[in-house]
């Protein structure tokens, strides 16, 4: 059992197979949400605060996910909820998810005739690309009509953040829109 602190109050927890089946009582399929995995997932996240791998005041909220890794066990993230998206106040945040960069060009010049825009950074997030999107407040996005999804709530955007490759850090908006 591996603990390693990663940034933005983020912990990975890698397990072996050998290590998985004694923990959860198997290793094909590990669901979080069953019962026994869920005992276990709180005896991990203890185990991790008991040796000050984790401090348990940072964390009033977490989420957990849980990865099969190389070795054929798994990997389990702890991250505190609640991060800052950006440095400013989150005043009303949504997530464009694009099938491809064609439709996310379509919506930033839509969004760029837009004076609720403030933020906006490009991603590419697994096989499909993300733009989080920070407007004034009471503003809606006025492109999802190209947009294969809209996610508003923050862990959608933290998870953006914390797996996407960053394509466009500042003014997303305003470099597709000239494409």
């Amino acid at each position: 059992m591996t603990f390693l602190r990663l940034k933005n109050d983020r912990l990975r927890i890698s397990l072996t197979k050998e290590e998985t089946e004694k923990l959860f009582g198997r290793n094909d399929i590990l669901d979080p949400n069953d019962p026994k995995a869920k005992t276990a997932l709180k005896l991990l996240f203890k185990k991790a605060v008991r040796d000050n791998v984790l401090k348990p005041e940072r964390y009033s909220g977490v989420w957990v996910e849980v990865v099969k890794n190389l070795s054929g066990g798994y990997d389990v993230y702890f991250t505190k909820s609640g991060l800052n998206i950006s440095s400013g106040s989150l005043v009303n945040n949504c997530t464009l998810q694009f099938l491809n960069c064609a439709d996310a060009i379509k919506a930033s010049k839509i969004l760029a005739l837009s004076s609720a825009v403030r933020k906006s950074s490009f991603y590419r997030f697994y096989d499909k690309y993300r733009m989080l999107v920070e407007l004034e407040n009471g503003a809606f996005a006025p492109a999802e009509e190209f947009a294969e999804k809209v996610f508003t709530d923050t862990f959608i955007a933290e998870q953006t953040l914390e797996h996407g490759r960053e394509l466009i850090k500042h003014n997303a908006i305003e470099i597709l829109a000239k494409l």
